[in-house]
């Protein structure tokens, strides 16, 4: 992914090998100042310099969150 050969480039992380608890990422995105409600409201990339402020389902949000650490990395 080219996020992931600019991240190599500068020498950054792109995995992490450690584990992991889902739980304790969806708490800590809980305390985020863009959380109203129980609902938080995510910042997604329309195009270069243009975003929208958006509801994500939680449900959607752990379930992504599960998939990326559930995938094999090299």
């Amino acid at each position: 992914m080219r996020q992931n050969k600019l991240l190599e480039a500068l020498g950054l992380p792109t995995s992490y090998a450690g584990s992991v608890h889902v739980k304790d990422i969806l708490s800590a995105i809980q305390l985020d100042k863009k959380v109203a409600g129980k609902q938080v409201r995510w910042v997604l990339p329309k195009q270069m310099g243009d975003v929208t402020v958006t509801p994500v389902p939680n449900e959607l949000v752990e379930s992504v969150i599960t998939a990326f650490f559930a995938e094999k990395r090299p």
